[in-house]
């Protein structure tokens, strides 16, 4: 009954011992293949995220800014102006947090807490700036000249259209770097769980290993 066994464990160790070799060699070339699996992020699904999350957002802001106009011109000024105002958060919504979707995936949180700072510092100096300019502007309403703009209207409209820029700027450009910076994150990654065959000394036990490795 021993000799039956200790041959069943060498028979064994004969069979899964290029299953061994296999594992070794893919755990040092790519990473991927028989007995080793990556958690790699796709930089195409993180691409999709960074513009899906921007994109969508603002499309639906966009079309509840514009029923909420139609709902104004009607003279149900009480429904258009919460549609207008629901509509401009998800537009400064999705131009704020949305980019930043893709690096949330990726695993890149880096980048994600930078941009979403540069954006939401831009969206608040832009949301101040524009207050000032409504405020300049309706002090004027009823001059019988043309209404100008105070020197104070004039710096607001230049800070707003700077954050304006800005926000722009950064949500182009994590967009943009969204599918790159996941690429390199799986070339960075260390995340790795591998199965290797194991045999006891006696031959008599076979089984399988698996290693979590960080």
């Amino acid at each position: 009954m021993s000799f039956c066994s200790s041959g069943f464990g060498l028979a064994l160790l004969l069979a899964l011992t290029p299953l061994s070799v296999a594992a070794q060699q893919a755990d040092t070339t790519a990473g991927v293949g028989s007995g080793v699996h990556d958690f790699a992020k796709s930089p195409a699904r993180a691409a999709v995220y960074s513009l899906g999350g921007t994109v969508l957002p603002m499309a639906g802001g966009l079309a509840l800014m514009t029923v909420g106009e139609r709902s104004m011109s009607w003279g149900r000024i009480e429904v258009g102006t919460d549609l207008s105002q629901v509509g401009a958060l998800l537009v400064v919504g999705g131009l704020v947090a949305g980019p930043a979707a893709g690096h949330i995936y990726a695993d890149h949180r880096r980048q994600a807490r930078l941009g979403l700072g540069i954006r939401s510092g831009a969206a608040v100096v832009g949301i101040g700036a524009a207050t000032v300019l409504l405020l300049d502007t309706s002090l004027d309403f009823f001059v019988p000249e043309e209404p100008r703009l105070s020197r104070t209207g004039r710096v607001a409209e230049y800070v707003l259209t700077g954050a304006i820029v800005v926000l722009m700027g950064s949500a182009v450009v994590d967009i943009l770097t969204a599918p790159f910076l996941a690429h390199h994150q799986n070339g960075e990654s260390t995340h790795r769980v591998r199965i290797d065959p194991r045999v006891s000394p006696d031959l008599d036990q076979a089984g399988m290993v698996m290693r979590l490795r960080f």
